[in-house]
């Protein structure tokens, strides 16, 4: 919706030009009032837009194209029942592209991944075949943090129309090409750990990590890896976090943002710095001269007041659960408020002065910690991923390691935050907390 430029070589062209966007539209302020600002193509559809009279606003961009779509075949008289074979692929891009999932998001994602279990695409059958992703039981999870990524890798590496082909491909052509996007993603990953290592030593070496709002410029970083990176500075230091890449043009840009800071709107405020830009609240993309980039960091920070509450990450409990009464029945009523996401999070318990009866690390590297809660002589497993860090640096014992840490925790009680799921292990099921924050209790 802000490709002014495109739309306007087409229209010289001679084309016809439809815009389907789903990002907040640009503006400009005349005498204190919001005016929008659209490319002069035949049509723009955007929900957010301020005439556009949709009741709901959050839906991605190809949930947008497939609400053109279904109008075009209504109009043209089209049996509608073929887009139920489209229905997935929203239900995909919604959830990749981390959209709320309520109103009709949720209604999307819901049946959409009902009916991936009738899908024949081949190409998607091949890719989830190989990431080992059951399309019959998929999840937000697979979708959020394998099958998407995968997706988004070949726009990022290489081209998005690869992906484009994957989903028209059949037989051989359909796994070569599902092998093709794993691998890049394969690559991205380690390409993104690359990043964020240089990220952080570009943040001690500038003393950033105090800022309001960090700003990073990455010359050694892949562009289209600038969002990812940006993401992982914001979850752990909870900042705004902005990262930018050099190009021929100058610098290019990806920001991640926190509840507490609209993004859209700051980068509005200096827009004048900036050749262009877009997004939305929490997330949003920019170009810059590298000239401005001082500028732009003190202009962004001069138009910011954060409190310290506001800089504080902060967890939302919904309710204190005693492990020790779950039942798989109670999972059950669960699992029914699903498909969990953004804006329809799974639920977080917590439950405080839990026994630690046994301490077990995990993994190849000892990274992940399962521990044993004795709960009024009932014992309760929880597993706590990536966990042992966090543990190692709250047991107070210079000289702790990974293999004294079992000891260490044994007869100590904790607090922790959790969400209970159903371990299915040689046709037995149990009850199974998936442990997302850990402390020692000051009783201990």
């Amino acid at each position: 919706i802000s490709a002014f430029d495109a739309v306007n070589h087409a229209k010289e062209l001679g084309l016809m030009v439809i815009v389907t966007d789903h990002h907040d539209v640009p503006f400009i302020v005349e005498d204190g009032v919001r005016v929008e600002t659209i490319p002069l193509a035949d049509a723009v559809v955007n929900p957010k837009r301020e005439e556009c009279n949709y009741p709901f606003k959050m839906l991605c961009g190809a949930g947008v194209a497939f609400k053109l779509i279904t109008k075009l075949y209504q109009d043209m008289g089209v049996d509608e029942s073929e887009l139920l074979e489209l229905l997935p692929f929203v239900a995909i891009a919604t959830v990749g592209d981390i959209m709320d999932l309520t109103g009709e998001n949720r209604i999307i994602v819901k049946h959409g991944l009902e009916l991936v279990k009738k899908t024949k695409n081949q190409g998607l059958m091949a890719l989830a075949e190989l990431s080992k992703v059951d399309l019959n039981d998929l999840s937000t999870y697979a979708i959020g943090f394998i099958l998407g990524p995968c997706f988004n890798a070949a726009g990022r590496l290489d081209t998005a129309k690869k992906t484009v082909r994957l989903m028209l491909a059949q037989g051989e052509e359909a796994k070569l090409l599902a092998k093709e996007l794993y691998d890049l993603n394969q690559t991205r990953r380690a390409m993104t750990e690359d990043g964020i290592t240089l990220a952080e030593e570009e943040m001690m070496a500038q003393d950033f990590k105090e800022d309001p709002i960090i700003v990073l410029k990455l010359e050694d970083v892949h562009e289209s890896l600038a969002g990812i990176i940006a993401g992982r500075i914001k979850e752990k230091y909870y900042r705004p976090t902005i990262v930018l890449t050099k190009t021929e043009n100058g610098l290019k840009g990806s920001a991640r943002s926190i509840e507490e800071y609209n993004m859209f709107e700051g980068l509005h405020e200096v827009k004048d710095l900036l050749v262009k830009f877009g997004g939305h609240p929490m997330a949003a993309g920019m170009t810059l001269q590298e000239s401005n980039l001082d500028i732009f960091r003190t202009s962004l920070h001069k138009g910011t007041s954060f409190t310290k509450d506001d800089l504080t990450p902060k967890v939302t409990i919904d309710a204190r659960v005693n492990p020790a009464i779950i039942t798989e029945s109670f999972l059950n009523k669960l699992n029914a408020l699903e498909p969990f996401g953004k804006g329809n999070g799974k639920p977080v318990f917590a439950e405080k002065n839990l026994l630690i009866s046994r301490v077990d690390l995990l993994g190849k590297e000892k990274n992940h910690v399962k521990l044993i809660f004795d709960i009024q002589g009932k014992l309760v497993e929880g597993l706590y991923f990536f966990g042992t860090k966090t543990l190692l640096d709250l047991v107070d014992d210079e000289s702790s390691t990974p293999i004294s840490l079992e000891n260490s925790l044994k007869g100590k009680k904790c607090d922790i935050l959790f969400y209970p799921d159903l371990n299915t292990y040689n046709g037995f099921s149990k009850v199974q907390l998936k442990i997302t924050d850990f402390r020692l209790s000051e009783l201990s």
